[in-house]
């Protein structure tokens, strides 16, 4: 490789007596080395075979065939609708409580029955609470059944 001679933008005389030099030509370069890959080697047998793409090409089929499939989409979409409203359950008449007429007026009528009141949800803490109630009286209950289980043995 050669040394070039850059010439400095203040002198103007030393650009015009350095001769120019050549452009240098690069050497060649060595040959690159080819990573190999990884897998199966070539020859061997079974290799598989590679999948070649087809280009899908859309061909627009005519207006009338595009009315046809609409009027047919159409046509499947009310047998559904008609299906679902066949499978639909029949809606069951409002049962009417009959009350039956008291002979006699002197018995007072019974009060109307009221709804049971929901309790309001429990929080977790009371839930957890219960629970190792109630497994801590398992594990009570159980020790205690085997204590007369043995003390039985002894009378």
């Amino acid at each position: 490789m050669a040394i070039e001679e850059v010439p400095i933008e203040g002198s103007d005389t030393q650009a015009s007596d350095a001769p120019e030099a050549a452009p240098v030509e690069a050497a060649p370069a060595a040959p690159a080395v080819v990573a190999r890959k990884r897998g199966r080697p070539k020859g061997v047998p079974n290799k598989p075979k590679t999948v070649q793409l087809v280009e899908e090409v859309a061909i627009e089929p005519p207006k009338e065939a595009k009315a046809k499939e609409a009027k047919a989409k159409a046509k499947e979409a009310k047998a559904k609708e008609a299906k679902a409203k066949a499978k639909a359950a029949p809606k069951k008449p409002k049962k009417v409580r009959v009350v039956p007429p008291s002979d006699s007026e002197d018995e007072p009528a019974p009060p109307p029955k009221r709804r049971k009141e929901v309790p309001p949800p429990l929080d977790t803490r009371h839930i957890a609470s219960e629970v190792l109630q109630l497994l801590s009286d398992r594990h009570v209950e159980k020790k205690h059944a085997q204590r007369q289980k043995y003390a039985s043995w002894f009378q």
